[in-house]
């Protein structure tokens, strides 16, 4: 722990919640609507939004590619993508991709930031030297998308 401040190494954590700046940003406790409730509904700025996290690299995803834009009982999809570290460093990225449905007046505004349906290419953190690129891919049963 001690070579992060010095940039020896690289934090790869990500917050599996948001912050609020306070409880004013919050809805009433006895409304139970999701109006403006968890970060896949919230319109205001948090204080720390899902997701946020603390790097000192940046990483470049390209070829991402579907399988098939619909899919029907029994299919699967194939989800590719490459990842490519751009920083100083080796260090670890968590690859995800999320996909959206249509859109409708009661649809979140958000989810997992700002797509509806998670798809970790990969679960955990994809370690890459400074400068690697790494094809990724998975493959999903529709069954993973019911809602």
């Amino acid at each position: 722990m001690a070579e992060t401040p010095s940039v020896k190494n690289n934090p790869a954590g990500r917050l599996p919640v948001t912050f609020y700046t306070g409880i004013d940003q919050m809805p009433a406790f006895d409304d139970y609507s999701t109006a403006n409730r968890t970060y896949r509904y919230f319109k205001g700025k948090p204080l720390f939004a899902f997701g946020d996290g603390l790097s000192y690299l940046t990483f470049t995803y390209s070829q991402f590619r579907l399988s098939t834009e619909k899919m029907h009982a029994g299919e699967t999809l194939m989800v590719n993508a490459d990842v490519k570290n751009n920083g100083p460093l080796a260090g670890d990225e968590v690859v995800e991709r999320n996909l959206r449905p249509l859109q409708t007046a009661i649809s979140p505004k958000s989810l997992s930031r700002g797509l509806n349906v998670s798809i970790s290419i990969r679960a955990k953190p994809v370690p890459l030297h400074s400068g690697s690129t790494r094809a990724l891919w998975r493959r999903w049963m529709k069954r993973a998308f019911a809602l």
